[in-house]
């Protein structure tokens, strides 16, 4: 518990710093929805599982942005009759370089987080946090001056330590993204 109340605080100076450098020109917020499918072998047999995240920018130019998020993301398998989850609960920081084409937006990115990961098996569960980078691709359109419609894929690498046996959470999450200019 006293990690995750870490994570919050850290989140929270984090985006106060953020908050205080960045005009209000150029800040958005974002909501992405879609499906987390891990790639390593270390989670063989686990499917592809929810992914979520709610994300606050800023544009410091027209090709140049940030983001910090925070999101939840689980993939699942049943073996031998047992319920295998792991749960995340990614904070992340993205740096993004834009190429704005009239009313659509391309970008790619490359960022860091922290990854609160749960791994649940029958009655059992152990936590730990896990650092890890990620990069991220996708575009997004305008529906008007303020709202914009999205997708975006994002590859991310953590490793986190469930009572001595480690697992790589490498793995991919494809959303959808609906975000706000102000």
């Amino acid at each position: 518990m006293k990690t995750i109340a870490r994570i919050i605080l850290l989140v929270a100076v984090a985006s106060l710093a953020f908050a205080a450098t960045a005009s209000a020109e150029g800040n958005y917020a974002v909501v992405k929805g879609g499906f987390y499918t891990p790639t390593s072998n270390d989670l063989d047999g686990f499917g592809s599982g929810f992914s979520g995240e709610a994300a606050f920018g800023h544009d410091f130019t027209r090709n140049l942005g940030a983001e910090i998020g925070v999101g939840f993301m689980q993939t699942d398998k049943t073996a031998t009759g047992t319920s295998n989850k792991i749960e995340l609960v990614p904070i992340t920081a993205t740096f993004k370089v834009k190429a704005p084409i009239d009313v659509v937006e391309l970008f790619a990115g490359a960022g860091l987080g922290a990854y609160n990961a749960t791994y649940k098996s029958g009655g059992v569960s152990s936590s730990k946090t896990a650092f890890g980078y990620h990069l991220v691709a996708g575009g997004q359109a305008d529906l008007s001056q303020n709202v914009f419609l999205g997708a975006e894929f994002k590859y991310l690498w953590a490793k986190a330590s469930f009572d001595g046996a480690d697992a790589k959470l490498d793995g991919y999450a494809t959303t959808l993204n609906l975000g706000f200019r102000f």
